[in-house]
């Protein structure tokens, strides 16, 4: 492995859900699982617009909330929604669509 794979690989990596944009229509939804005050600023930088944050239920909602709210003010961002997810187990168990 050189530093052009290196390179290569790091141009082509994606990752489901970490600055993600989902098209359906005229609608855009820009996801993002920050859950943390460290990971939500770069994200509200990152975006800009629509920012979707999934929180843990261990985190502190309101710190995230508040450190969501300076990031997109510092960068005058005016998102129409933002949806804010726990991270809670599904009724029967399963953590994942699928198993």
């Amino acid at each position: 492995m050189d530093s052009d794979d290196i390179s290569s690989g790091v141009e082509n990596f994606s990752w489901i859900g970490r600055f993600e944009v989902v098209e359906d229509g005229m609608s855009q939804w820009f996801l993002d699982g920050a859950h943390s005050t460290l990971s939500l600023k770069p994200a509200a930088e990152c975006l800009q617009r629509t920012p979707m944050a999934r929180m843990r239920e261990k985190r502190d909602g309101m710190t995230l909330v508040e450190c969501l709210v300076h990031a997109l003010s510092e960068h005058n961002t005016r998102p129409d929604h933002v949806i804010f997810t726990t991270y809670q187990e599904r009724e029967d168990g399963s953590t994942r669509i699928g198993k």
